[in-house]
């Protein structure tokens, strides 16, 4: 038998030594009171017939550098959440400007048809003096109101 064939099987127990070792480094610890009032904390469960309360191992420590590291990036993650809430308020407040300056434009597309509804209709001219409207000048304003519901009321 040569030196690497006996070797291996002390390094195959020490391997499985490690990790049995490494496992019960975050095993859960056991608190219980024993028969003669003693509060006892183990790795192993207690006997059956006990009731024990099961208890995690804190964490473990973290090194400052990661931690910073952490921090920052929750940091970066808040900044850009808050930065998306602010750009949807501001997109939903654009949003209800739109529709509010809509409805107004609807109604004064309406009301501008309601007032040219009566065959005797005054226009005022680019002096401010008033004079009736023409048939065709009226008809004329009549489509333009039209043409303005149809583009401001979607209804």
């Amino acid at each position: 038998m040569n030196r690497f064939n006996a070797a291996l099987p002390s390094s195959i127990r020490m391997l499985c030594i490690y990790l049995l070792l490494a496992g019960n480094a975050h095993a859960a610890i056991y608190k219980w009171v024993d028969e003669n009032g003693n509060v006892q904390y183990t790795e192993t469960p207690p006997p059956a017939e006990v009731k024990a309360e099961t208890i995690q191992p804190p964490p473990s420590p973290m090194d400052s550098e990661t931690a910073i590291k952490q921090l920052s990036e929750q940091e970066r993650q808040l900044d850009e959440s808050r930065k998306k809430r602010q750009e949807q308020a501001v997109q939903e407040a654009r949003a209800a400007d739109e529709i509010a300056l809509q409805k107004k434009n609807c109604q004064m597309a309406k009301d501008r048809l309601a007032s040219y509804a009566s065959p005797r209709v005054k226009i005022t001219q680019e002096d401010g003096s008033k004079v009736r409207a023409t048939e065709e000048q009226r008809q004329e304003q009549i489509k333009k109101s039209e043409d303005m519901i149809k583009e401001f009321c979607k209804e």
